[in-house]
């Protein structure tokens, strides 16, 4: 026995052998395939986030403040903090009087181009004195595409324009004053300005680090600020492949590895008790399995490793197609050390199994079958007549023991399906809809900015008018800005947008008074509610307002949206055409819970739809019906200028009071739809309608707010031009860049819902072949006991059943057991897990037991047709 030729014979002869090898090298395949798809999606999201935010992982702003002066700055800071700094780069900022919000001269040494990703679009960066390049917004405001090469004119001074470069890079503002601190004019080197520190007006350093910096570097330099949108260095573990993808694919491995190792020693049984008789001590047992086992494991490694590397060029190379997303392959040494590490300790496990086993049998135990027990019984049991299910049932308990491992990967492999899509599911929380709130999964948004200035003017009469930004004294009303609402004919423009994929727009009316309305006192749920306000009594005096008044609010969807929130409604239903003419709308009353916040306040809190209990904490609207009638007024101004805070005498000559009757078509009793960034908090009450419905009713919005998504094909950088035209129609608004961050969220989203469908498909395969060998095996085992029944009178389509049951039980078990498995996993892995609802779908259940079903009906029809 100590020659070892014998080794690779024997396993070319044995089929159960090379069972085990296609196992381990299967393993390799998922593992190898597993790293370097992910490291790949990893490796290109990374590259993306550093093209984006640039390189660099901080900036020290005006660092000619921290410094004796710059020319020291630099060797400075890298000497002094050499175990972190990795380089850095300069950029300097002119103090020229053309200098305006869009026209900002500078310089950037070649790092600063470097670490903050400036390239060129058009032509080259400058050389001489006079040349210049510019950032591709200004010269598309400019109209200076088509003049790189020619000489253009800034404010009277001549300059050469030799190239056009990328002008994302100017987004990254100072995080105090938003001023921006990247130039938006490049000159050379050769520029005289740079040597007149009169011209100088601020130098600020972009630092990479080796490793991050220690807490009193951030004391000492109070302008160093962490360039927080880079994430490639985040220790919250985002660009690494999740711990509980690799736990759960070694733990199908394992299984994998059990299984077939099992069934290995069942085919070796005679062999090893030949053996033993023959002479051969326990530990030549385990060295002549351990050889067997080595050489399996060499050659499966480098089976499944070339196959894996293959395999994930091919589902790179597909996905590139299907998405047109240009991907760099990443195959680095470190996944292949992981994956032979991972997959050793599979094997090991599987193997210390086997052995364990193999040390407790006697040489004659091992002729006998695993499952073959003698026993004797002094009376004949008496034969009972069986159903089928009574039957499969029987089979079932005899064979449990040989399904454990079946039951696990099936549980396993529901487990990997429902964490993989929880962990997509809060990837997209981020952007979302969650909780009720409003998607901001948009690339642009305006939205209403309600701040106001002191404004004086006069009026027709010749009066001066004085109006207030703030309260005072002798305030008793507020006005909004009724025309800072877009305009229809822009968005009609903006949706004809051939780079524009769907732009969605809003209104919101804030200045609505509900009449009639609940008083506090014999209405809990008005009483405690946390946002509220009334009509001020000399206003509602001056129109005879004498019933109750409360503040109420007007949203306007569109149709698409209104139709989703029939899922939503408690009461009622949508008439489309009736909201539309304003004869209907939808109310929505949230109930909600207050509680003590710990500090000796109160915390409101909205209640989802089946969360009212009734507890003495929480409130529920018991005043309107679906049917009932709604009476509010809008108090405007008669003078378009008049905004902001009035006194007594002026709303007595200046306000209108416009009144509206409505009908309850539907009611909503929790916070839908949303907005995080609203101009005003959720009111009491609120009137949901479509933007057409708050026209049609004649009412003036106060707010206005659109959303523009872009097409796939349409990058930002591109789309930058048009965005800051749109800004220049658009005054007056709040103006939300997102398109970075969602070209980064949709890439990482589209890469890890990539990864988690090959992993699960993956595993899925694994627990298919698995089922097939064990019904194949198992059917060899039982064949003299079916073909007995069929002679008994069983008919095979019978048997065929009784085959099918003892496959549906299994599955069942599988299914059953993936709930508690995949509770702990998703609670060790994201926590604050309350309800089984928010992990295990029972869509998602049904649709893992289709495929097990049909998987089950194939077999057992094979194994049907094998017997006959």
């Amino acid at each position: 026995m100590k020659n070892t030729s014998w080794v690779w014979k024997e396993i070319r002869r044995e089929k159960s052998a090379k069972i085990v090898l296609l196992a381990i090298s299967f393993s390799f395949l998922v593992t190898i395939l597993m790293f370097i798809v992910s490291g790949t999606f990893i490796k290109n999201v990374q590259k993306q986030t550093e093209d984006i935010y640039g390189y660099f992982d901080h900036i020290l702003y005006h660092a000619e403040q921290n410094t004796d002066n710059l020319s020291f700055s630099q060797k400075k800071i890298s000497k002094k903090y050499q175990p972190y700094v990795k380089r850095i780069g300069t950029i300097t900022l002119f103090d020229y009087e053309e200098n305006q919000k869009n026209i900002i001269f500078g310089y950037a040494d070649q790092n600063a181009k470097t670490l903050g990703n400036i390239h060129l679009l058009k032509g080259s960066f400058p050389k001489k004195e006079k040349d210049i390049v510019v950032c591709n917004s200004l010269a598309y405001a400019k109209h200076w595409n088509n003049k790189v090469g020619k000489s253009i004119e800034i404010l009277g001074q001549k300059y050469y324009l030799s190239g056009i470069i990328n002008d994302y890079s100017v987004a990254w503002n100072h995080p105090k004053d938003e001023t921006g601190i990247f130039p938006t004019i490049l000159v050379s080197k050769s520029n005289t300005s740079l040597q007149n520190k009169e011209l100088v007006n601020t130098r600020h350093l972009l630092i990479e680090n080796e490793k991050n910096f220690q807490e009193k570097i951030y004391q000492k330099h109070k302008n160093l600020i962490s360039n927080e949108n880079k994430k490639t260095q985040d220790t919250s573990g985002r660009y690494e492949i999740p711990t509980f993808l690799i736990v759960l694919m070694i733990g199908c491995e394992v299984l994998l590895d059990l299984y077939v190792f099992s069934y290995y020693l069942e085919a070796m049984r005679e062999k090893l008790s030949i053996l033993r008789c023959l002479g051969m001590t326990k530990m030549d047992c385990f060295v002549y399995i351990g050889k067997k086992v080595i050489v399996l494991f060499a050659i499966g490694g480098i089976l499944g490793s070339l196959i894996g590397t293959a395999g994930a060029k091919f589902i790179l190379w597909i996905f590139s197609k299907v998405t047109g997303t240009v991907l760099v392959l990443s195959i680095i040494s470190k996944y292949y050390i992981f994956s032979f590490g991972f997959v050793a300790i599979a094997v090991i496990v599987a193997w210390v199994f086997m052995i364990r086993k193999i040390r407790y049998l006697s040489p004659m135990e091992l002729f006998r079958k695993s499952d073959q027990k003698i026993k004797f019984r002094s009376k004949p049991k008496k034969v009972k007549k069986m159903t089928i299910i009574q039957l499969s049932i029987r089979y079932f308990k005899v064979r449990i023991r040989k399904l454990v491992m079946i039951v696990l990967m099936i549980a396993v492999t529901i487990t990997l399906f429902l964490s993989v899509n929880l962990y997509v599911t809060q990837y997209q929380a981020q952007f979302g809809a969650v909780d009720g709130k409003m998607s901001e999964d948009y690339d642009y948004e305006f939205l209403t900015n309600q701040e106001l200035t002191d404004t004086a003017y006069t009026d027709k009469k010749g009066s001066q008018i004085k109006l207030y930004a703030i309260p005072n004294e002798d305030s008793i009303f507020h006005l909004p800005d009724y025309t800072k609402i877009v305009p229809d004919k822009l968005i009609n423009n903006m949706k004809k947008n051939k780079d524009i994929q769907s732009v969605k727009s809003y209104l919101e009316v804030n200045d609505l008074y509900l009449l009639n309305a609940p008083e506090e006192s014999e209405n809990p749920y008005v009483s405690t509610y946390m946002n509220d306000r009334i009509l001020d009594d000399c206003i509602a005096k001056q129109f005879s307002i004498s019933n109750n008044t409360r503040g109420i609010q007007f949203f306007g969807f569109s149709k698409s949206e209104l139709e989703k929130m029939k899922q939503s409604l408690s009461d009622g239903a949508i008439h489309m055409d009736k909201i539309l003419s304003g004869e209907e709308v939808l109310l929505m009353v949230p109930s909600y819970e207050v509680e003590e916040d710990g500090d000796g306040g109160m915390m409101q809190a909205f209640l989802s739809k089946g969360q009212y209990q009734g507890k003495k904490n929480q409130y529920k609207d018991q005043k309107y019906s679906v049917g009932d009638t709604l009476d509010f007024v809008q108090i405007t101004s008669k003078d378009s200028r008049l905004k902001g805070y009035i006194n007594e005498q002026q709303a007595k000559s200046n306000l209108k009071c416009t009144k509206y009757q409505v009908k309850i078509g539907g009611i909503i009793r929790q916070r839908i739809n949303w907005f995080t960034n609203s101009v005003q908090p959720p009111t009491a009450y609120t009137i949901i309608g479509l933007n057409q419905t708050i026209h049609n009713m004649k009412i003036l919005p106060t707010s206005s707010r659109i959303q523009i998504f872009l097409k796939k094909s349409t990058s930002y950088e591109q789309f930058d031009p048009q965005i800051q035209e749109y800004q220049k129609h658009l005054t007056g608004f709040d103006y939300d860049n997102h398109a970075a961050k969602m070209k980064e969220y949709r890439q990482f989203l589209m890469f890890i819902q990539a990864l988690g469908m090959t992993l699960i498909t993956l595993t899925a395969v694994v627990t298919m072949v698995i089922i097939l060998i064990e019904e194949r095996v198992y059917m060899m085992e039982k064949q003299e006991s079916y073909q007995l029944l069929h002679i008994l009178g069983m008919p095979y389509g019978k048997i065929g059943g009784v085959i099918f049951l003892q496959s549906v039980y299994s599955g069942m078990t599988g299914i059953l057991l993936s709930i508690p498995l995949s509770y702990a996993v998703i609670q060790a892995v994201f926590g604050g897990i309350t309800g089984i609802k928010e992990y295990f779908h029972l869509e998602w259940a049904i649709e893992s037991y289709a495929v097990l079903l049909l998987l089950y009906i194939i077999s057992a029809m094979l194994s049907v047709k094998k017997l006959e």
